[in-house]
């Protein structure tokens, strides 16, 4: 489904965030990629659909090469989920956050609201589609964030950092709901107790796949100071 293959990447205040990154991602597969703080996850996670595009390497989705002229349809392909549910919220209702993807792909009006009614169903917050978001519960967000993907029908999603700053009761709900998907997921997390939810491990350090498996020992976590 992906294919990453050397991928660099520097900031233009001269920060070099990817350093030749490479990696494959099955269709289907749930992927977890780790590392330490400014080991590039994020950076690498906002290749995967344009919004960073490869200085250097090349990023291939669905057998689509990441270049402007495939950009609208990677995007169909690959939805982001933000680590603060507040940089995607920004609409008066929930039911308004979740149409908007629907709508930027050109969708009817009826088709639209069908798929809004999925998704908000999907998470089980339709009952709050009438609610202003910025009035509800961290965790609420985070599940309207969600839908607010969902209801473009990508094939792939990632979600950077789902569980920060929820309570455990909720940190399981919502990797329960995002196991649930029927779709290539990929989790970029500080917190190991979710690689038990994945069928593979991704280590990332200095800008580079350092370690690509189905688990991660101690050896490897301690060795890139993970924990």
């Amino acid at each position: 489904m992906i294919q990453v293959r050397n991928l660099h990447h520097c900031y233009p205040d001269g920060t070099k965030s990817l350093n030749g990154a490479s990696l494959r991602i099955k269709e289907n597969e749930f992927v977890a990629l780790i590392g330490r703080n400014g080991s590039g996850k994020t950076t690498l996670l906002l290749h995967l659909n344009g919004i960073l595009e490869p200085k250097r390497g090349s990023v291939v989705v669905g057998g689509l090469e990441l270049k402007k002229k495939n950009l609208g349809e990677i995007r169909n392909k690959v939805g982001i989920v933000f680590q603060n549910p507040d940089d995607m919220l920004f609409s008066a209702t929930v039911f308004e956050d979740a149409a908007f993807g629907p709508r930027n792909q050109g969708l009817s009006e009826k088709e639209t609201d069908e798929r809004v009614k999925s998704a908000l169903n999907r998470v089980g917050v339709f009952h709050l589609k009438d609610k202003n978001p910025h009035h509800l519960s961290l965790g609420q967000k985070k599940r309207v964030s969600i839908a607010a993907v969902l209801s473009m029908e990508p094939s792939v999603i990632v979600f950077d950092e789902p569980t920060s700053h929820l309570d455990p009761r909720g940190r399981k709900e919502i990797m329960e709901l995002i196991c649930s998907l029927n779709c290539t997921k990929i989790i970029a997390t500080h917190e190991l107790e979710l690689l038990k939810y994945c069928n593979s491990v991704h280590v990332i350090d200095g800008g580079r796949i350092v370690h690509s498996g189905s688990g991660v020992g101690n050896e490897i976590l301690k060795k890139y100071e993970i924990i």
